[in-house]
């Protein structure tokens, strides 16, 4: 996620800590990134990466994002980098394909939704919400593009990435044999100016 200096970022899902450190120390130098992780030892790891890193900017809560304990509107970024089944990433896990069952995948997309609930509720006029998860199922990916479409009409489309990122909805998926990477959807989206919750 692009951010600029003098930004307030908000990383809801943060551990273990590198989209956080890689934000707070970004060109754009934002003047605050707060982290949470609902599991303290999680919250724990973001906070000595960040403090290793010499990264003064980063502030760290445990707090369930559906939930975060932050007021409204109060940051101008926000990244759900959403607990998922992970499928994207089978080349490393291979062992995920027996452990995820289609119970799992519709329980994961409620609790993004309600993840994407909670960060809208901290979101300032204006300002960008990245949801991104390391998988390629429909019920963590478009379908829940489908349901922000429905329920959010505020949020408009920024430009996703290109190439080796293919179009999916109004996001973009990178398949693993595309980049030699792990397969990952994003969906980067703007709030409009004057818009109501």
């Amino acid at each position: 996620m692009e951010v600029g200096a003098g930004d307030r970022v908000g990383d809801l899902c943060a551990a273990p800590g590198g989209k956080t450190t890689a934000m707070a120390g970004s060109s754009g130098r934002p003047s605050l990134v707060v982290a949470g992780d609902v599991h303290e030892t999680r919250a724990r790891i973001v906070a000595t990466n960040a403090a290793r890193l010499g990264l003064p900017n980063v502030g760290v809560i445990v707090a369930d994002g559906r939930r975060a304990p932050v007021r409204d509107a109060a940051f101008d970024r926000l990244l759900v980098d959403a607990p998922c089944s992970g499928l994207g990433a089978l080349r490393r896990r291979p062992d995920a394909r027996w452990r995820v069952g289609p119970r799992d995948v519709e329980r994961l997309a409620l609790l993004q939704r309600q993840l994407l609930e909670g960060a809208l509720g901290c979101l300032r006029c204006g300002g960008t919400l990245v949801y991104s998860v390391c998988t390629m199922t429909a019920s963590e990916t478009v379908r829940i593009d489908e349901w922000l479409a429905e329920r959010h009409p505020e949020l408009v489309t920024l430009d996703q990435p290109d190439g080796p990122w293919a179009r999916h909805g109004r996001g973009a998926l990178l398949l693993p044999q595309a980049a030699g990477t792990d397969g990952m959807y994003v969906l980067r989206l703007c709030r409009r100016s004057g818009s109501h919750r």
